[in-house]
């Protein structure tokens, strides 16, 4: 079965945006520059990130040709904007100084407009956006992580490929799950709580060793979220871990360009393997933890549960607002 990971640009497109369009990667005008991330995606596209929420799409397909890329964005955001989402000519250095003007009044205005619950109640999609940037625009070769992507999907020929693919890996954590709250819902919940894993992991990374580190995100009032995370976390490492072979020379791809269009530092290329990656680790992470939290006995029983697979158990660790990483024993 192929799987892929080809969230880069084609290589005429990414020289274009260097040379023309790079200050779409520059939010040094905003109060807050955290209150933006973005990222490659398939299809020559970039998408912008406010926290929880994808406040911008920039396609790319025609810039080469035609010399016009196209903004989008959800309804939600496009329906009171229109005069910026549309196919923009950016070959022309006037009509470019236009776009810039635009973009960069849009980004202003819609933060302070997009519903808190994405950035301003500091949850979980805060923390993505101030963890992402972290470890990634602001990166240094001693931090433990290198952030390279989040939102990572997996790509297959067709849904029902990928639905077969997942279906083994949430088989064997999702019973573990049904069973634990089978066996006593008033500590774990009844059984008709039990939500599907989801095949979107929140963020990938290379560690010091090369190897790649899937996490998922947590925030420490998510309760059920943080002990049943070291389920879903091991589902998305068991699913990359089987698909490294083929999507490592994907992610080298979007990590290389990453680097020539300066959303990582030139040391990151360090952290890449000669060959494909070889090693692959799971972490749950769970922001802003609230110490006394009953979540923390209830994480271990899980973890515990892991115990019985093979190598199977996860890492926990836990973040601040300084940014300092501490691991969680079992």
């Amino acid at each position: 079965m192929a799987i892929r990971y080809n969230r880069y640009l084609d290589d005429s497109i990414k020289k274009n945006m260097a040379e023309r369009l790079k200050f779409l990667f520059d939010f040094s005008f905003m109060d807050d520059s955290d209150a933006v991330d973005i990222h490659i995606r398939e299809k020559n596209e970039l998408m912008l990130y406010h926290g929880g929420t994808c406040v911008l799409i920039i396609k790319l397909a025609k810039l080469n040709k035609k010399g016009f890329i196209s903004l989008s964005a959800h309804k939600t955001y496009k329906d009171k904007y229109k005069s910026l989402m549309r196919e923009w000519e950016v070959s022309d250095d006037s009509k470019l100084s236009g776009l810039k003007e635009a973009y960069v009044d849009y980004l202003k205005t819609i933060i302070e407009k997009v519903n808190k619950k994405y950035y301003k109640n500091k949850k979980e999609g805060f923390w993505n956006n101030k963890i992402c940037i972290e470890f990634s625009r602001y990166w240094a070769a001693e931090m433990d992580w290198l952030i390279i992507d989040r939102e990572c999907v997996l790509g297959f020929e067709s849904k029902s490929k990928k639905k077969d693919f997942y279906n083994k890996a949430k088989s064997v954590y999702g019973t573990i799950e049904k069973e634990m709250r089978t066996q006593d819902s008033d500590k774990w919940g009844n059984i008709n709580r039990f939500k599907d894993y989801g095949d979107e992991l929140d963020i990938l990374a290379i560690g010091p060793n090369k190897e790649l580190i899937c996490i998922e995100l947590k925030h420490g009032s998510n309760t059920s979220g943080i002990y049943w995370g070291p389920l879903q976390t091991s589902v998305y490492r068991d699913a990359f871990t089987e698909a490294l072979a083929d999507i490592s020379g994907g992610i080298k791809t979007m990590v290389n360009q990453k680097i020539d269009l300066g959303l990582l530092p030139e040391d990151a290329k360090k952290r890449l393997p000669d060959g494909n990656f070889t090693n692959l680790k799971g972490i749950l992470l769970v922001a802003a933890p609230k110490e006394k939290s009953r979540c923390w006995n209830n994480l271990k029983e899980v973890q515990n549960k892991l115990f019985n697979i093979p190598k199977k158990v996860v890492g926990v660790k836990t973040i601040n607002e300084k940014m300092e990483l501490k691991s969680v024993s079992s």
